[in-house]
């Protein structure tokens, strides 16, 4: 069984799924708002988007 693979595809495809949902509330490409998870925080002053960053 390959379990490198297997968490390196799952996370690839949460990392996919997380953009599909907050790229239209949190901007694609130019972030629109800010991004608060736990005590992770992307500003919304930032250059790019926390989208293309994740995927």
């Amino acid at each position: 069984m390959d379990v490198d693979g297997a968490l390196l595809s799952a996370l690839g495809m949460g990392a996919l799924v997380f953009a599909i949902i907050e790229g239209p509330e949190t901007g694609w490409w130019k972030p629109k708002s800010e991004l608060r998870v736990g005590p992770f925080i992307w500003p919304a002053d930032a250059a790019i988007s926390i989208v293309p960053v994740a995927c």
